[in-house]
């Protein structure tokens, strides 16, 4: 479980800076708006559940970067 987390907070630090992107060149429209407040809504929510596990789980340490 913790290699999920870990895995998809990867994927949301790649994620991000292209999202940036999208803000930067392209023209916001309603749809493009829309899109990237349900992201940003989701990457959120993903960080306030992955918290909570951790507030929970205390016995439950993300590995260090020379276990991964």
């Amino acid at each position: 479980m913790i290699r999920d987390i870990l895995n998809m907070l990867e994927e949301l630090s790649m994620s991000l800076p292209r999202f940036r992107s999208y803000e930067n060149t392209l023209p916001m429209n309603e749809a493009l708006e829309s899109s990237l407040l349900a992201a940003y809504t989701e990457m959120t929510c993903f960080c306030a559940r992955t918290i909570n596990f951790f507030r929970s789980n205390p016995h439950c340490e993300p590995p260090t970067a020379r276990s991964l």
